[in-house]
Order: C-alpha cells, then sequence, then structure tokens
C-alpha cells in the first residue's frame, strides 16, 4: 500500500482507524483473552480457573479493605495479604533489590 499520495489528515485518520480495529479485533480474539486472564492471573496470584469459578474469592484471595498486609509504594490501589501466590508487582518489588518490609502497611494507611 503506497502512502505517499495520502495527506497528514488522511493518515491520521486511517491510524486512528486501524487502533480501532486492532482493537476491535483483539476483543474478539480468544486468545487475546485468555492471555489477559493469565496475567491477571499471575498478578493476583491465583488460577485462571478460580477468577472464572469465583475459587479465588471462596480461597480469600480478595480480601475486606484493611486486612491488607502489604501495599505498592505507588499504588495504594495494590494490596496483598501476606498468604497465597505473591503478585507481580510484589515480586517485581522485591527483583529490584527492594524489602518486602518496605511495603508493609503502616497503622494509619
Amino acid at each position: 500500500m503506497d502512502l505517499s499520495n495520502y495527506s497528514l489528515r488522511d493518515l491520521v485518520s486511517l491510524h486512528q482507524r486501524i487502533a480501532q480495529e486492532i482493537q476491535a479485533r483483539r476483543a474478539r480474539d480468544p486468545e487475546a483473552t485468555d492471555y489477559h486472564l493469565r496475567n491477571l492471573a499471575d498478578e493476583w496470584g491465583t488460577a485462571v480457573a478460580d477468577l472464572l469459578s469465583g475459587g479465588a474469592v471462596e480461597a480469600g484471595y480478595f480480601r475486606r479493605p484493611g486486612s491488607q498486609h502489604y501495599q505498592h509504594p505507588f499504588d495504594p490501589r495494590l494490596t496483598w495479604d501476606g498468604t497465597g501466590a505473591k503478585p507481580g508487582w510484589v515480586r517485581q518489588w522485591e527483583m529490584s533489590g527492594h524489602s518486602l518490609a518496605d511495603l508493609e502497611r503502616r497503622p494509619h494507611q
């Protein structure tokens, strides 16, 4: 496809349409959904089957607010109570040379 004759406006419009089509196809693609579910399960430290069946809730991966012991230093929505597999953000924190103790929630939080 020769794009050299397109105006900048036409190229930007084409770019936007292509991005929308890619997003729509990814949404319909079962492999992309599987990929995102696996990443989510890994981040939460649970299995994909538990996410789909509700087993993660029953197993206690999701606890009431205030029960978490560790909190991401920059995103307070990311927490972990110290049980089960470590979430991806905790593993990344440790791999970067930081201590798990640095993530402990303070009593006033």
